[in-house]
């Protein structure tokens, strides 16, 4: 009975020294010195290279690495460049599945969504010179994207006024007879 109490008191009392110290810990952790202990400046020029890098390495392999870089950078903008470019595909196709669902009836939510079919693309080709500005590089001729680009955006607007012939929302001949005069020849 004697050796249980006994292990039961040297637990608690582990366990209370296991809490004691957990509770101290941050108390008692170590600051850390930034600057040397013996008075030398911090910015020392005697820093080892990191993993990795060559120190061999001459100034004209670095220029010639710049090149290469800034070649990459052209190549990155002029590929991202037709990603905007053929962008207006789907638009096109969101356009056409939407007024198909609608029907040709005329209603409010047709008449929105050709709306949209109409000022979208109009939007689009107005800002095609500020939206291909982010494209530009010196070795990059962005002529081509942007040709497409408008050639997929007036694909889209066309979509768009199909959908408001459909509708009966443009004119058409039927609408102007009104105004013919019709002359008859009498000589015959």
């Amino acid at each position: 009975s004697s050796s249980s109490s006994s292990s039961s008191s040297s637990s608690s009392s582990s366990s209370s020294s296991s809490s004691s110290s957990s509770s101290s810990s941050p108390s008692s952790a170590p600051a850390i010195e930034y600057a040397p202990s013996d008075g030398s400046s911090p910015y020392s020029t005697n820093v080892p290279a990191p993993p990795g890098m060559n120190a061999s390495i001459s100034a004209h392999q670095r220029a010639s690495s710049g090149k290469k870089t800034r070649s990459s950078n052209a190549d990155l903008m002029q590929k991202r460049a037709w990603a905007f470019a053929k962008s207006p595909v789907q638009g096109i196709f969101m356009v056409v599945l939407m007024t198909w669902l609608m029907g040709t009836g005329v209603n409010i939510f047709s008449i929105m969504i050709t709306g949209y079919g109409l000022m979208s693309p109009l939007k689009a080709l107005l800002q095609t010179p500020t939206e291909f500005a982010k494209f530009r590089h010196e070795n990059n001729s962005l002529a081509l994207p942007m040709l497409v680009y408008i050639a997929l955006t007036l694909v889209s607007l066309l979509v768009g006024l199909y959908r408001a012939s459909r509708m009966g929302l443009l004119p058409t001949g039927a609408d102007w007879l009104q105004g013919l005069s019709v002359s008859f020849d009498e000589s015959e």
